[in-house]
């Protein structure tokens, strides 16, 4: 699938990437419009207003400031904003101390109703377990850049989501403390990221983290909000998309692979969530290349 990629260095030792996707995949998916590390000079500035965009930032380094709706703050190391960037907006850096800057512009459906939810009433964050969660996963999407020019639209699709549902998750739970995702949540989520082509129940499940099967449901609940079985079609619905645009697979082998029953089963469940079967799917979104 070809692509075309900019890279944008305003220092030496800054870099940022710039995809340019094709119209099928923004209309589809969560998508990277510029992921980056940015060193800032002294008189580095960022003034804007409706920019069709929303961004999450990390300050590596160094402090700063961000005026945003007509509020002032001030930003320091470890610190992360989330703004909508069609409101008015400017961010600078401390002239005697300034800051490091990783950063994600993104867009994508339902991308504006998720930043609005992440924002709330809160435009910066401190809270160390979730600044180091958010961080990281800003990070990891970054690096895929680096390491490979043409990155997994899909892929990339999952790891904004990922971001997006983890900050809402945490940021749904502070309640004057850090809340912190237990360890068998994570094993369970990272089991059913790597498996669900292949059949997952909930008592393998249960058994994989050494608890009831009514204790995990309730947990895994808890901190998703999504039940095991829900997460598991999530996975396969989106690799189902994945495998119609970029495979020539017909849709009884998709079916076959992503474990349904028969490819009635498949096709009622896709078009319940896309509103449209998957050959039809297929015919309006395929890439011709």
């Amino acid at each position: 699938m070809p692509q075309s990629y900019v890279k944008i260095s305003r220092l030496p030792i800054s870099s940022s990437f710039v995809p340019i996707y094709p119209k099928q995949i923004t209309e589809l998916l969560l998508y990277v419009q510029r992921v980056g590390l940015t060193y800032c000079k002294s008189d580095y500035v960022v003034k804007d207003r409706n920019t069709d965009s929303f961004l999450i930032c990390y300050i590596v380094s160094g402090k700063g400031f961000l005026d945003y709706d007509n509020k002032h703050f001030q930003l320091k190391k470890g610190d992360i904003f989330v703004i909508d960037c069609h409101h008015d907006h400017s961010y600078y850096p401390d002239k005697n101390d300034p800051f490091v800057l990783l950063f994600i512009h993104y867009h994508g459906p339902f991308s504006q109703k998720y930043t609005k939810l992440i924002i709330n009433d809160q435009i910066v964050y401190h809270q160390k377990v979730l600044v180091d969660n958010i961080r990281n996963k800003i990070g990891n999407i970054y690096r895929a850049f680096r390491k490979q020019a043409e990155p997994n639209h899909f892929t990339l699709s999952n790891m904004i989501y990922d971001l997006l549902i983890s900050f809402l998750n945490q940021t749904s739970q502070l309640d004057q403390k850090e809340i912190i995702i237990p360890n068998s949540i994570n094993i369970a989520i990272d089991y059913i990221n790597n498996n669900y082509t292949s059949k997952i129940n909930v008592t393998h499940l249960s058994k994989l983290v050494l608890t009831s099967e009514y204790h995990f449901i309730r947990e895994f609940k808890r901190y998703t909000h999504q039940s095991p079985y829900e997460y598991i079609l999530y996975c396969r619905f989106n690799h189902a998309k994945e495998l119609l645009l970029q495979s020539d697979m017909s849709i009884s082998d998709i079916a076959n692979k992503l474990q349904f029953n028969s490819i009635s089963h498949f096709v009622s469940f896709f078009k319940k969530r896309e509103s449209m079967t998957p050959l039809q799917f297929r015919k309006r979104y395929m890439i011709k290349t």
